[in-house]
């Protein structure tokens, strides 16, 4: 925490040199690229490729969104899949090829791009890159003290899209896929 906020920092474990400032005026969600030279970061309503392999450098994407969080790498090669705003409360869940200073032509996943998707959307590629999981949330609840979101109709698409998606339809809190991909589980709250 700095006095611009939340604050993403990098440290080089291999140097001596110390963590340097990344970006900051957070909250920021990110998440690293399988290689591990690219990160993904997700602040406010902005998007942005860092290289940790050329100087830290910091590109600003151009794609914009608010109301989700983490945006996703798929396990193997350099596809990310993030969203992006249509009004209010509305996404176009996209998915685009990682080149050297930002993203090459962002598609829609094509079976939501007709109708946008809700309200804060959540998304997991699998460990197999074989599926995306997807979730809209409908409401938010309160537990412990927490403001959790409570998503609807999870839904699996095959990277392929020549199926069409499996969905799950259940009041969802969180989802976690199985290491080899074949399993998907999810929490889900009681009805008290």
């Amino acid at each position: 925490f700095t006095s611009q906020g939340l604050s993403l920092f990098l440290d080089d474990l291999r140097d001596d040199d110390g963590a340097a400032l990344v970006l900051d005026q957070g909250p920021l969600w990110m998440s690293w690229s399988p290689d591990s030279q690219y990160l993904l970061v997700h602040r406010d309503a902005d998007h942005f490729l860092v290289n940790t392999l050329e100087g830290m450098r910091v590109d600003e994407l151009g794609i914009r969104a608010v109301g989700y969080r983490v945006p996703a790498w798929k396990p193997s090669g350099a596809k990310v899949t993030l969203a992006s705003g249509l009004g209010p409360g509305r996404y176009d869940i996209l998915t685009a090829e990682v080149v050297a200073d930002g993203l090459d032509a962002p598609q829609p996943i094509t079976s939501l791009h007709e109708i946008g998707f809700p309200l804060n959307p959540a998304f997991l590629w699998s460990p197999s890159g074989d599926f995306l999981a997807l979730a809209g949330s409908t409401r938010v609840i309160s537990y412990l003290g927490l403001r959790l979101f409570v998503y609807r109709d999870l839904a699996l698409f095959s990277e392929s899209q020549t199926a069409p998606p499996i969905l799950i339809q259940d009041n969802v809190m969180a989802y976690f896929w199985s290491p080899d991909g074949s399993k998907l589980a999810y929490v889900a709250p009681s009805e008290e």
